[in-house]
């Protein structure tokens, strides 16, 4: 099963594990601090002493980046998820990507996450078929973020995780040395959001902590056996300018429509509302990437707005505009910017179709004479040109005659005008 979140604050559907699994609160090891802009693909924080014995050792990090001092990206390349010097502990998959980017008052942090596969003391404990987190920091707004997460199993079986909240928990037993009736407990919490600080936010897609559990000659004992994030990503939303007209530091734009620049083809994630009416009028939030102010463009039903009618805001990842008229159906949204040209994504019309333009309206004369609005204009016009016309002959032949004059000769006989009904 997929999960996936995109949203600006923390609100989220929680599903339960089928079976008899409890609930257990323990909070992610995000270990972002103030200032911090980062990314990982994977983080190992595990260790565990069973009666003066290390059975489980793997604190490693697989894929990072961090955000770097001046603007710009730190990335890395794909990378394979491997452990040569664990303890008790074995892993395999690829992180397809980690990436930070700082802009003068804008930062991104991202992780990308495909076919982990995590043991712990010979036990499979954990799977992630593909796993993500995104952020998006500005000056003036809460993060934005959205996380992904598809085909978990705990243990071998397959989990329908929570997005956030109580974590799921499940355990197996395992023989471990000194211990009788051992068994390796999982709890694993889905997205999980931190204000680290007043600056930074932290997400990941999962994090799932290990205990492990058992007796000795001397009673009970449980051990907790660290950590594994998959998919962590912060950002930081920098300092804004205290006077937003006046220049930024050397060398940096300040955030106004003619500077704020991104080298990203935008992308489309959402639109709220998914549909308006016919008569346009609706007030649309779209939602997703490299969006930017002054040089966005939106396409609606084959319309184009400018950047006059569409407000790009927050962390440049949320524009508004106001739909135009369009009949009922479904048509599609897409973005252009000066880089390039977004997805499409749909959003469908109902009600009403646009108002019929103010014509004369079709219908008959008094003498019942078929009349439209695009017959009837044509016809007075060319009446009233006929009348001008032979005005300007008479004059021509023989200059204007004032009012009670009559030329000997002159002969005006009954003039009839006549209609013509239009044919089909």
């Amino acid at each position: 099963m997929r999960t996936t979140t995109r949203r600006n604050t923390s609100m989220l559907t929680v599903a339960a594990l089928a079976g008899a699994l409890a609930s257990l609160s323990v909070s992610g090891p995000v270990t972002a601090t103030e200032g911090d802009g980062h990314a990982v693909g994977v983080r190992f924080d595990l260790a565990a002493d069973i009666l003066g014995t290390t059975v489980i050792d793997a604190d490693a990090i697989v894929g990072s980046a961090t955000a770097p001092p001046k603007p710009g990206t730190d990335s890395g390349p794909a990378i394979e998820v491997v452990l040569p010097t664990a303890v008790g502990v074995s892993a395999s998959g690829t992180v397809e990507e980690v990436s930070v980017t700082r802009w003068p008052y804008h930062s991104t942090g991202s992780g990308t996450v495909s076919d982990l596969a995590v043991s712990v003391l010979g036990v499979p404990a954990l799977t992630v078929t593909a796993a993500s987190a995104s952020v998006s920091c500005g000056a003036d707004r809460r993060a934005a973020v959205e996380t992904a997460l598809d085909g978990l199993t705990v243990f071998g079986a397959a989990v329908s995780l929570p997005v956030e909240g109580s974590p799921i928990t499940s355990s197996r037993p395992l023989p471990v040395t000194g211990l009788t009736g051992a068994r390796l407990t999982a709890s694993v919490t889905g997205t999980e959001i931190r204000e680290l600080g007043t600056r930074v936010t932290a997400a990941t897609a999962a994090t799932a902590t290990f205990e492990i559990a058992g007796d000795t000659a001397d009673g009970s004992v449980t051990v907790p056996a660290g950590t594994v994030t998959v998919a962590e990503a912060a950002c930081v939303r920098p300092t804004p300018p205290t006077d937003p007209t006046s220049p930024g530091p050397a060398g940096i734009d300040t955030l106004t429509d003619s500077t704020y620049h991104s080298d990203a083809t935008p992308w489309i994630d959402s639109v709220n509302p998914g549909e308006g009416t016919a008569a346009g009028g609706t007030t649309a939030t779209v939602s997703g990437t490299g969006f930017v102010p002054g040089q966005t463009r939106v396409t609606i039903c084959g319309q184009t707005l400018g950047p006059e009618v569409v407000t790009v805001s927050g962390a440049f990842n949320v524009l508004t505009f106001p739909t135009p008229a369009c009949e009922a159906g479904t048509t599609t949204i897409s973005v252009r910017t000066p880089v390039g040209t977004s997805n499409e994504i749909a959003f469908r019309y109902v009600g009403e179709g646009p108002p019929v333009s103010e014509e004369p309206g079709d219908g008959t004369s008094d003498d019942g004479l078929p009349v439209t609005g695009r017959t009837l204009g044509p016809l007075v016009v060319s009446g009233l040109l006929a009348i001008l016309v032979g005005a300007a002959l008479r004059f021509a032949a023989g200059g204007l005659l004032g009012p009670g004059t009559r030329r000997t000769g002159d002969v005006h006989p009954p003039q009839a005008l006549s209609y013509q009904p239009p044919t089909e």
